[in-house]
């Protein structure tokens, strides 16, 4: 069977066989055989008499008594009817096929095999038999449940004029392929092969229940049926229904392979205008150059389930189930991709627009880099060879990598390079400077954190309160005894003396601050410029004794040795402090225009140094 001649003298052979009357019908026709090994013997004696009321069908006529009330004719085929019944006892709709007065016996005998074919398989995919029994003229009737729904060729039909997407088509479409097989799978496990799968052989319910039907041609696989018993539909036929070899389930396999061609093309497998062309195309089984709008998977599956080589095919139903399973999960792992491909373009011109600063409206785009990232990450779990998925999650993350960038996110950035397969080099390379300049920052930060700190003036304010309430309550008692007399008549010397003990107590204190390593560096100089001034205003007392200089020259002296240290402090330290040297020079000014009130001069001008000293400080503290 492997040449044209050879094909074409195969399907003369048939076309002869079948007689003129039967050449006649068109390749898409059920062709049923004339006889079958179960045929012979007559069991309709054996069966329970059935009566169908038939009074009811005219319109307004009532029902009668009877348990099956016919109401309406609902199908009608060349051998038979299916009339819509009443069923009384329980109140319930079914369908009750009948045949036609006029056949040949053979006929009744047929109906009788597919009842009981169809009675020995339970399930969902196949429609139940309720009953089989004869009607008053002797004829096989079948009852069965009674399908509200269309059949599969209605519905490809009505998909073509409707709205509907071309992947809600497929897909759906696709879901019902699956149920035929479920249900293909459960006959050939109980030996039966169908050989009449095709949409017009597949009722959908009206809740998406589909059931295979039309078990008229059905066979039994260790049957030896005779060449000669030519059965099946032309346009979908198998090469060896049309050889007379006998048939297995992969038989059916191909029927399922030319079935899904019909639902991809439109067309029939073998599509001839006559049953020559329909039966040699059938005999050769030629490979089908599909469109490119037939995805990939399935033109490779129908070519294979349509092979003319059985070990070629799919070998169960089950496995061609698992294949087309398999396109839908790639199918939607597919349509995932697209999705997260749209969001991660939406996220790439946002970083475009956005020059090399981070995008203005960051919730978007960190919304939009997960969802892209999410929907990559779902597909290659399902699958994981799925190479556009993959590079659309390199591109992501990259993306995302350069959206921490733009914000110096350095640790959030390496992280994202971590989880790249090959990052790339210049990227690589962004991420580490990137983690070098933010460790750099970070050392410059605690540079001057620490500075900072040392510079901060309400550092050790305990120590520091100390060391300035001590200070001031010195110069205070000191301000107030020279001002007021107190130290009786000053000389050079009781200056002297006076400096010796400020000197003394400041430097002691130093000493013990300075040993407490929390003081901070501000402080320190602070108290450093304290030591100096009081030993400045001990030098200059020492002077005066030696060169006995007059008391308010002295004084005089001493505030400008103040203006000079709170110069320095504002100088170095903290400008404000500019405020303690102001009334210290307007007292070294004074005393020499009012000498005999140096005393007094001295006292206030020294007060409202140490006032002015205290007032920056405690402000400086409140500032912070």
């Amino acid at each position: 069977m492997g040449s044209l001649e050879e094909a074409e003298h195969l399907a003369r052979i048939r076309v002869t066989e079948l007689g003129e009357a039967k050449t006649a019908f068109p390749p898409t026709a059920t062709f049923r055989p004339s006889a079958h090994p179960e045929d012979q013997a007559d069991v309709r004696d054996a069966l329970p008499r059935i009566v169908l009321d038939r009074t009811g069908t005219a319109d307004g006529a009532p029902l009668g008594p009877a348990e099956f009330q016919v109401r309406s004719t609902i199908g009608e085929g060349g051998m038979g009817r299916v009339h819509l019944v009443r069923q009384r006892s329980l109140d319930r709709d079914v369908a009750v096929k009948t045949l036609k007065g006029d056949l040949r016996p053979s006929a009744a005998a047929a109906l009788l095999r597919e009842a009981r074919l169809t009675g020995s398989l339970e399930h969902p995919g196949v429609i139940p038999v309720h009953a089989l029994g004869v009607d008053e003229a002797g004829l096989p009737l079948l009852v069965m449940k009674r399908v509200e729904g269309v059949d599969w060729r209605a519905l490809l039909e009505r998909e073509s004029t409707t709205s509907s997407s071309e992947y809600e088509r497929l897909e759906r479409n696709v879901e019902i392929l699956i149920d035929v097989c479920e249900t293909l799978e459960f006959a050939h496990s109980r030996g039966i092969v169908h050989r009449d799968i095709k949409p017009e052989n597949v009722m959908v319910g009206r809740y998406g229940e589909v059931y295979l039907v039309d078990w008229g041609i059905a066979t039994r696989a260790d049957q030896d049926i005779a060449r000669s018993a030519f059965a099946g539909t032309p346009s979908t036929m198998a090469p060896e229904m049309v050889t007379g070899e006998p048939v297995d389930a992969r038989t059916d396999v191909y029927l399922l392979g030319a079935t899904l061609h019909e639902v991809l093309t439109g067309t029939p497998r073998h599509d001839a205008s006559d049953l020559m062309t329909a039966l040699k195309s059938a005999a050769l089984s030629k490979p089908v150059s599909y469109d490119d709008a037939v995805p990939t998977r399935l033109a490779d599956l129908c070519n294979r389930a349509t092979a003319r080589d059985r070990a070629a095919r799919p070998q169960t139903a089950r496995a061609f189930a698992d294949e087309l399973r398999g396109f839908l999960r790639h199918r939607t792992a597919v349509s995932l991709a697209d999705a997260a491909a749209e969001r991660l373009d939406d996220l790439e011109a946002m970083l475009r627009a956005s020059g090399p600063g981070a995008p203005a409206e960051l919730a978007v785009a960190y919304r939009l880099g997960s969802e892209a990232r999410f929907g990559f990450t779902q597909c290659l779990r399902e699958h994981p060879d799925f190479a556009a998925a993959d590079a659309g999650l390199q591109r992501c993350l990259a993306a995302l990598v350069e959206l921490e960038l733009r914000q110096e996110h350095a640790e959030s950035a390496a992280a994202l390079v971590d989880e790249m397969r090959a990052p790339p080099r210049e990227l690589a390379e962004r991420v580490a400077k990137a983690a070098q300049d933010k460790r750099e920052r970070e050392r410059e930060t605690e540079r001057l954190r620490a500075m900072a700190k040392a510079l901060d003036p309400q550092g050790s304010p305990a120590l520091r309160r100390a060391f300035l309430g001590t200070s001031v309550a010195l110069l205070v008692v000191i301000a107030v005894a020279v001002g007021s007399g107190a130290l009786g008549d000053l000389t050079p010397r009781v200056l002297l003396m006076v400096g010796a003990f400020v000197t003394a107590a400041f430097s002691a204190f130093y000493v013990v601050l300075g040993r407490d390593a929390t003081i901070n560096t501000f402080n320190r100089r602070l108290g450093r410029v304290a030591v100096v001034a009081a030993a400045g205003l001990l030098l200059n007392r020492g002077m005066g004794v030696m060169l006995d200089t007059p008391v308010a020259e002295t004084l005089a002296r001493d505030l400008s040795l103040f203006v000079v240290a709170s110069s320095v402090v504002a100088a170095t330290v903290d400008i404000e402090f500019a405020w303690v040297a102001a009334p210290c020079l307007a007292g070294a000014f004074l005393i020499p225009r009012y000498g005999p009130y140096s005393q007094q001069i001295f006292s206030v001008a020294l007060m409202l140094a140490v006032a002015a000293a205290a007032f920056i400080l405690r402000t400086r503290r409140g500032e912070r």
